[in-house]
């Protein structure tokens, strides 16, 4: 099951971020404009892939990561297909903060993101096109199929990686869900 939540106050970077989640960060709340006119920022993501789509209708999880791992120096897949980060960078055994998350769902579909925290059966991912949106929503950890990271780019040392429950005041702010 996947929850939208919202965090209030504003989420602050952890300790040892990867640079490439401070920018998706600093993009949760960016909506998809209803109508036929497309927002701005969403069409700036998908420049960051061969697509280079117009809408914020075409789906975007994909290009909302890349575009974050662009700013930070990072090359993605450029491809808009979520799927297609499936095979990028290294293979993680266990997720880490910043790592992107790939969900894969029948059909050749799925839906990417960064991960933000865990909690006993789930993972908090912060994407893009969720809720037409960029926000962190809860996501059973059965939905995921694999965790990535950038090649080339070392892993924060054994003790920062650990990943706790986002709940009420902790570490990412506070969290209410929505329906």
């Amino acid at each position: 099951m996947v929850r939208e939540v919202t965090l209030t106050p504003a989420v602050a970077p952890q300790p040892h971020e990867p640079l490439w989640l401070i920018a998706a960060r600093r993009e949760i709340g960016i909506r998809e404009t209803p109508g036929s006119r497309a927002t701005p920022r969403i069409v700036e993501y998908h420049k960051s892939t061969r697509l280079n789509a117009s809408s914020d209708e075409t789906p975007w999880c994909a290009s909302f990561v890349g575009w974050a791992l662009a700013q930070a120096g990072q090359k993605g897949t450029g491809s808009a297909r979520a799927l297609s980060y499936a095979s990028w960078g290294v293979w993680l055994d266990a997720p880490v903060l910043g790592c992107v998350a790939v969900l894969e769902y029948t059909g050749g579909r799925g839906h990417t993101g960064f991960v933000v925290g865990v909690d006993a059966g789930h993972v908090w991912l912060l994407g893009g096109n969720q809720g037409d949106s960029v926000s962190i929503k809860k996501i059973s950890l059965a939905a995921i199929a694999g965790y990535r990271w950038p090649r080339g780019v070392p892993l924060p040392p054994k003790d920062e990686r650990t990943l706790g429950p986002i709940a009420e005041g902790g570490a990412l702010g506070g969290v209410a869900e929505t329906r």
